[in-house]
Formats: structure tokens, sequence, C-alpha cells
């Protein structure tokens, strides 16, 4: 069966009253097992990322380019992390000498060489 637009806005609709609803039910239901929810986590992770890029390529916010649609929402994720991890930290949460967060002041390190380079 081939996709028309139509299918897929009806598809997208469903879809998001039963996210809807499904958010609910998390909220007062008993714990699902933690692997449903990872799974659903990531399932709805890369779908609204990949929601968000075709929005931004069809209001011509990114341009025509997926690729750069997908970096600055990366970007975007980035930032919301950046600053939860600095709360994090602030509050202890995370142990100064976990082989985590050496592994970010690493990542760190060198996001920052980057950012440092004069642009193309």
């Amino acid at each position: 069966m081939t996709s028309t637009a139509g299918n897929l806005a009806h598809e997208i609709r469903r879809l998001a009253a039963e996210l809807n609803e499904l958010e609910k039910r998390l909220r007062t239901e008993p714990e699902p097992d933690l692997e449903s929810l990872n799974e659903l986590r990531h399932a709805v992770d890369n779908t609204r990322l990949t929601a968000w890029s075709v929005s931004e390529l069809m209001t011509g916010k990114a341009g025509r380019n997926r690729h750069a649609a997908l970096a600055l929402e990366r970007l975007r994720r980035l930032d919301h992390i950046i600053l939860s991890i600095s709360r994090d930290i602030e509050a202890g949460a995370i142990p100064a000498d976990s082989l985590e967060l050496q592994s970010l002041r690493k990542s760190a390190s060198n996001l920052e060489n980057l950012l440092a380079r004069e642009p193309k």
C-alpha cells in the first residue's frame, strides 16, 4: 500500500493522540518494565528529531538541507543537556571523579577547540 500525504497526516494525528493517552497512563499507572520504557524513549526521541527536521525543511528555516536541520536540532538538544548536567554537578549528583565526567571533560575540550577555530 502506497502512502499519500493525507494518509501520513492521518497517521500522525492518530499516533499523537495515542501518545497523549500513553503519557497520561505513564503518570498514573504502575511503572512499566524498564526495557519497554527505554524502547519508547528512543523511538519517540528519534521520531521527534525527524519530525522537527521535516518541519524545519518545510518552513524553509533550514533551507533545503536535511543534514543542516538535524545538526541544528542536535545543537538545541546539547544545549538543554548541558544545562541539565550543570545542575546535576552543582547538586552533587555526579561524582567529580566519575569516568563519565572525565570522558565529558575530554569531549568538551575537543568541542571548545573546534568552537575556537575561525569559521570557514
